[in-house]
């Protein structure tokens, strides 16, 4: 079962202290609407044209060139000038005339200013197609609120286009680009190729994750469905895959974020060869709900229900469960000690199901942290 998604505005990732969340990231329903140049922050010359709107288009404007000001009024040129306020808001631009205004330029690879995100239009997708008579592979996956296609992008790059269901799209859409943003370039999270611009629709293109040639995924939990039979994964792999998982995590905690939603299902399996041996890899999947510890959502499950929760969704902290505490990095480490346990008796490895044990354990303020999990395991995946 998917953790119900409580999406974070922006605007609350700023009042906790968000590094990432500076006032260039608010949405555009936050600025004032009296003007598209209150929108954008600047007036539009006669000649430029309109930019659409949205989020991201109102941080590409930032990038056209910047207005004259405007001339004081006669009063105030009667007296002394008086020195600015830094909490004064700016006054409004005037535009340039026609015949001084820079000719504007779109380049058709646009680059969102701070979180280097490529905007891609929807003719420049394509469906990936496999096999001999070119049949679409479809639909990869489908969460509670995104579904999951392979597309190619236009340099023929498969790519696994995740598409936002949300009523409003637009703050999931910009509370996962701020987290994939957050955990960067890590080995143990799928890059982040761009976002089609579109709406009312959003669409996410990320690095697919699986084998490319037949478009197909794999998952922890299919991995663990295979114990016992020809394709159960050795001691070794099963190590390995717990390593990624775990700098993943730690990666995640060390810059005060938590994913929300460990589970076997949100982690990829994929498999690499270095021209002398395919080794198997792991990458965790779906940050839509992740965000800052300090923002961590509150569940409020009513009592009839809780213990059918517990049923469900064995991965879930019980103080969380039970409303008393809000998702933080203890519930999270609680949530891999799941992961832990179920992978220790897949592959037969008592270390992993001890060090899954004490994750699990009820009183939070003695579980261990994410570091203290890498050290412990560090020695076994030498």
């Amino acid at each position: 079962m998917v953790a119900p998604e409580l999406p974070v505005s922006p605007s609350s990732l700023a009042s906790c202290g968000s590094p990432l969340a500076t006032p260039s990231l608010a949405v555009p329903s936050q600025a004032s609407s009296s003007s598209p140049e209150a929108t954008h922050g600047l007036a539009a010359t006669p000649s430029q044209k309109a930019l659409p709107t949205g989020t991201l288009a109102a941080h590409l404007s930032q990038t056209a060139p910047p207005s004259q000001a405007s001339p004081p009024s006669p009063a105030a040129a009667q007296s002394p000038p008086a020195p600015p306020s830094p909490a004064a808001p700016l006054s409004p631009a005037v535009p340039l005339s026609s015949g001084d205004a820079p000719k504007p330029v779109m380049p058709e690879i646009v680059y969102h200013p701070h979180l280097g995100c490529r905007m891609y239009s929807r003719r420049d997708i394509k469906p990936a197609v496999v096999g001999r008579f070119g049949q679409s592979r479809g639909m990869v996956g489908e969460g509670a609120f995104a579904q999951v296609t392979a597309v190619r992008l236009p340099d023929n790059t498969v790519a696994a286009a995740k598409v936002l269901q949300a009523h409003d799209s637009e703050g999931p859409l910009w509370q996962e680009i701020i987290a994939v943003a957050a955990v960067g370039e890590h080995p143990s999270f799928p890059m982040l190729y761009g976002v089609v611009e579109q709406k009312p629709i959003r669409t996410m293109l990320y690095e697919f994750v699986g084998d490319k040639n037949t478009l197909s995924v794999t998952t922890l939990q299919d991995a663990l469905d295979w114990t016992g039979t020809p394709s159960a994964l050795s001691r070794k792999t099963w190590l390995r895959i717990v390593r990624n998982v775990c700098e993943g995590l730690l990666h995640m905690h060390n810059v005060d974020y938590v994913h929300c939603d460990i589970k076997a299902d949100n982690i990829l399996l994929f498999d690499v060869n270095d021209g002398k041996k395919t080794r198997r890899y792991a990458k965790i999947i779906d940050l839509g709900n992740a965000c800052l510890e300090v923002a961590g959502p509150w569940l409020r499950i009513p009592e009839h229900l809780i213990n059918q929760m517990y049923l469900e969704c064995p991965q879930m902290a019980p103080e969380v469960m039970e409303g008393d505490s809000p998702f933080n990095k203890p519930a999270e480490v609680y949530a891999l000690g799941d992961l832990l346990i179920k992978i220790g008796k897949a592959a037969g490895i008592r270390r992993l199901r001890c060090v899954g044990k004490k994750c699990q354990h009820a009183d939070f303020r003695k579980r261990p942290t994410m570091a203290g999990i890498c050290k412990k395991m560090s020695k076994h995946w030498k």
